[in-house]
């Protein structure tokens, strides 16, 4: 299974989630591919330094990340598209993606934040990708996607 996580500047949410969720599937035996890009990606930007320090605290080690932007093979190779907001899922159905390809998160940007609201991030982050590993590796045992 391809995922691919979406934030706006794939500096904060979509690194953490994408490095997080990778940690999560190996711990409930999940093979799957995942990248992360932003929708208003400028390229080749570092994950924020709160992003790098939350995810350390927890064995995540995103300080090889660098920011770039989704492009229409992505969009393609993705089996999942997971998004942090609404807003982003609204921009790629009106792009013409399918809905049901579609994922939102509902995680709030953290950017320009304090490492205590990217941990708040990180956390909410951890507890939904467990989920989503859990019921993905489920629904593979039961002929699912």
């Amino acid at each position: 299974m391809n995922l691919l996580f979406l934030c706006t500047g794939n500096t904060c949410r979509s690194p953490m989630a994408a490095a997080i969720f990778q940690k999560e599937a190996e711990k409930h035996g999940l093979t799957a591919s995942v990248r992360s890009a932003g929708l208003a990606a400028a390229a080749g930007e570092p994950a924020s330094s709160n992003a790098v320090e939350a995810c350390r605290e927890i064995g995540v080690d995103l300080s090889a990340h660098r920011s770039r932007p989704v492009t229409a093979a992505d969009l393609v190779w993705a089996d999942l598209i997971l998004v942090m907001s609404p807003q982003h899922a609204a921009v790629l159905t009106q792009a013409g993606f399918p809905a049901e390809k579609i994922r939102v998160l509902s995680i709030a940007d953290p950017y320009g934040g304090n490492l205590q609201l990217y941990r708040s991030c990180r956390d909410a982050l951890a507890a939904r990708l467990d989920s989503l590993a859990i019921q993905l590796k489920e629904d593979g045992a039961h002929g699912g996607n």
